[in-house]
């Protein structure tokens, strides 16, 4: 109960602080570029195809992003004729994505430090452009999912229970997953996710050898390079290459 208070503090504090930031030109929102056509399309290839069709379809050139366009459905359905609600709603999950890396990271670096490095994304271009530019918003999953999937990592290093830690190492692989298919950028999340319980156990003072060696984190490191590996099978199987976006970079 109270792990749940501290969350939804966290993401109406982030939320309200990442509204004021650019409410000099919020109240004035207005959809850009290609966004309505986006929107447009999202809804006549969901009413024709569902949306499970494209979490094994291209959705572009070499990109299987199915939260994206199920993101442009609800505008559709929801905020069409008001986009400051569509605003509103990628402000909500900025601040969902900041609340779920503030706190673990509170008990890394301190509240205060959490807090301003968690802020700056807020302010930043990379909090930026996925809240103002619906054709960006693959970023803000991004964000959400890696936030989710960090969460849990830290979650699990902190839990002995058996019970507690496989849940938690699901919930990991679940956001780790969540994230692939938000950008695939996110196939540098489970080597990060490795690195931040290997930094948590030498923090706790554990050697290095301990904690290389411990079944713990070589069953943590499995998983994840597992789960990596079926996410560029998939691409392979879906769109004929290992690794791209837009472009061949």
């Amino acid at each position: 109960m109270r792990a749940s208070l501290r969350f939804t503090g966290f993401w109406i504090a982030f939320t309200l602080f990442d509204v004021l930031v650019r409410l000099p030109y919020s109240t004035s929102f207005w959809y850009l570029n290609e966004d309505a056509a986006l929107i447009d399309g999202a809804m006549r290839s969901l009413e024709q195809h569902g949306i499970l069709h494209w979490f094994f379809h291209s959705y572009g050139p070499k990109i299987i992003r199915p939260w994206q366009l199920l993101s442009f459905a609800i505008d559709g359905h929801l905020f069409y004729q008001q986009p400051y609600l569509s605003h509103l709603f990628s402000m909500g999950l900025l601040g969902i994505a900041q609340a779920l890396l503030c706190i673990p990271l509170r008990k890394q670096i301190g509240s205060y430090w959490a807090l301003f490095v968690v802020g700056l994304i807020g302010v930043g271009r990379a909090g930026a452009e996925p809240t103002l530019w619906l054709s960006d918003r693959h970023d803000l999953f991004l964000f959400l999912f890696s936030g989710a999937a960090f969460a849990s990592t830290m979650k699990w290093s902190e839990v002995r229970s058996r019970r507690e830690s496989s849940a938690h190492l699901l919930l990991t692989c679940v956001s780790m997953w969540g994230a692939f298919y938000a950008n695939e950028k996110a196939v540098v999340l489970p080597p990060l996710l490795c690195l931040a319980v290997l930094f948590h156990h030498l923090k706790r003072k554990d050697s290095l050898t301990q904690t290389l060696c411990s079944p713990r984190y070589l069953t943590f490191v499995v998983v994840s390079l597992v789960s990596l590996t079926l996410y560029f099978l998939l691409r392979k199987s879906v769109l004929g290459v290992f690794i791209g976006g837009y472009n061949g970079s």
